[in-house]
């Protein structure tokens, strides 16, 4: 263990009987935490949990060396011991050996550069001072927040140009260690971004009312679009090497880096009911596709600006062309310094249903029943569960 309750990993291992086969996978134990208080604002966010997942005992079902499950999701050729509720544990993950990983709680993160002690960097975030007509925008990596940031930022400013200050700039977990000084720089009304749960946003977002825009977009799409950015990375120590099917193993076990898509989800889910006076604007990535400019009307209502550039904002960032714009401006340096592939790895496709190339039968019929036993009850998995 490092300090601060960071622990850096050198292996993994899953709850599978062959790597071969993606059916074979076990699901990481969620512990979705928002917060240590019933009362708006006080979030304890100078205090690490006191264990980790590797800590907890298993309710039920499976358990492993590393990963510790809540129930089994087999192929046929898998084995279950009623009688000792364990799993066969299979070859050990690759995939994520040689990156640059800590753990902080239940999730783990890539290790950014930029901030290298990722548990100081979570609580300086926790603390920041905001301004009443802050927005921030959240939600789990490639679930559509590089569009809904241009949206927002000609929704604020009112006009129909790209900003010159691109995504990475404003989002809080890469600002540094002088995150405050920088956002402290920036006119209002400022759009920051995040990927964070929302209990790790600011205590001022709940104190002051702060607006945020809470992301959605079919996991399946999102889970293929985050596995052609983690192998298109240039750093090697934060690319991923492994395969399509040891990716999503890891992802659906909780272990990938910025943890399991409903664990996230569950955790905005708990946010929104715990703190109901905070505003929070739910955002349904397909269904921005589908009804750009009634979406953005919405988003207008919500961020009190007028509407009447709702159906010129919709073309503009229409992804296509969107793509191809920022590609020749902001994005071009940030995909040459950062991406093997350069700006179209950052925005890559904007598809919906492209998880249907990726997906085999089985995996489909696997994260399927995961999804349903994660994600039932969820109000907010619901808004998805057409698009899949």
């Amino acid at each position: 263990m490092t300090p601060g309750g960071q622990s850096r990993l050198s292996s993994v291992r899953l709850l599978t009987s062959a790597m071969a086969d993606p059916t074979t996978t076990g699901q990481a134990q969620a512990s979705p935490d928002c917060g240590h208080s019933r009362t708006c604002g006080e979030v304890a966010h100078d205090q690490s949990p006191d264990t980790t997942q590797a800590d907890q005992q298993p309710p039920t079902c499976c358990s492993s060396d590393h990963v510790t499950t809540t129930s089994c999701i087999m192929s046929p050729n898998t084995e279950c011991d009623d009688n000792t509720q364990t799993c066969m544990v299979g070859a050990k993950v690759t995939g994520l050996e040689g990156m640059d990983i800590l753990r902080l709680g239940e999730i783990n993160y890539f290790q950014f550069s930029i901030s290298p002690d990722l548990l100081r960097h979570q609580q300086r975030v926790g603390h920041l001072t905001l301004r009443p007509d802050d927005v921030i925008t959240v939600g789990f990596p490639r679930s559509g927040n590089h569009w809904t940031f241009e949206v927002v930022n000609m929704i604020l400013h009112q006009r129909v140009d790209f900003e010159k200050d691109h995504f990475y700039s404003r989002l809080l977990e890469y600002l540094g260690e002088n995150i405050q000084e920088r956002l402290d720089s920036l006119p209002s009304p400022r759009n920051m971004t995040s990927h964070y749960r929302l209990h790790h946003l600011p205590v001022q977002v709940r104190e002051q009312g702060v607006k945020v825009i809470y992301v959605m977009r079919n996991p399946k799409d999102v889970l293929v679009s985050l596995y052609n950015f983690s192998v298109s990375l240039a750093h090697e120590r934060s690319r991923f090497s492994g395969t399509w099917s040891q990716f999503l193993d890891l992802q659906m076990a909780g272990e990938f880096p910025w943890g399991a898509w409903w664990d996230h989800v569950s955790a905005a889910e708990a946010f929104i009911g715990q703190f109901p006076g905070c505003p929070v604007h739910v955002l349904v990535y397909e269904r921005l596709k589908r009804e750009p400019a009634a979406e953005i009307g919405r988003l207008c209502r919500f961020l009190a600006r007028p509407d009447s550039l709702a159906e010129e904002i919709a073309r503009a960032t229409e992804f296509s062309h969107m793509k191809a714009v920022l590609s020749k401006t902001k994005m071009a340096e940030q995909g040459s310094k950062h991406f093997k592939n350069g700006a179209s790895s950052v925005l890559r496709a904007g598809q919906v249903g492209g998880w249907r190339d990726w997906f085999s039968a089985a995996q489909s019929e696997a994260f399927d029943r995961l999804f349903q036993e994660k994600m039932s009850e969820s109000k907010l998995a619901a808004l998805v569960r057409p698009f899949m």
